[in-house]
């Protein structure tokens, strides 16, 4: 169930290690940057989010990796400020998810342009699926309705 994690912080483990690349803004590396731990995480776009916390160190290779791991180990986390505590709220979140979904009026009139020509290309698909012409015998179908052979209609 819900529980809440900040009963960790302060706790004897200062270091958080997530080497993960796929997460996106992961919610337990967001928790361990807010209990104010050492975080050590890959460069990777997925967390350039995290760049802007003191207590968060990256790594690029096995080598960085044991860098960053040898700084965590000694030495304290910097406190985290009350600013850096705000930004990592849920209504801070919110609102970042919020500005993240609105459509701009520029991208608004991209979509209708891309809505009416796949309209135009759907209508004129379906009239060209109407008509085709079976030139051996020279006829033409017309849907399901039938073909005309000159002046005779017969059905399909």
């Amino acid at each position: 169930g819900m529980k809440d994690h900040s009963f960790l912080a302060g706790d004897e483990y200062s270091i958080f290690v997530n080497p993960s690349v796929t997460e996106v803004l992961c919610t337990a590396t967001a928790e361990a940057v807010a209990m104010g731990k050492h975080v050590i995480i890959p460069y990777h776009p997925s967390n350039s989010f995290f760049h802007q916390f003191e207590n968060c160190l990256f790594y690029n290779d096995k080598k960085s990796f044991m860098i960053q791991l040898q700084k965590a180990l000694s030495c304290s986390p910097p406190n985290i400020s009350n600013e850096s505590l705000k930004i990592l709220s849920w209504e801070a979140a919110t609102t970042r998810c919020i500005y993240a979904s609105v459509i701009s009026k520029r991208d608004d009139a991209k979509n209708k342009r891309l809505e009416r020509t796949k309209e135009r290309h759907n209508i004129r698909k379906a009239i060209s699926g109407l008509f085709s012409n079976n030139m051996e015998s020279g006829t033409i179908s017309i849907a399901s309705f039938g073909s005309m052979e000159g002046n005779r209609c017969e059905a399909v």
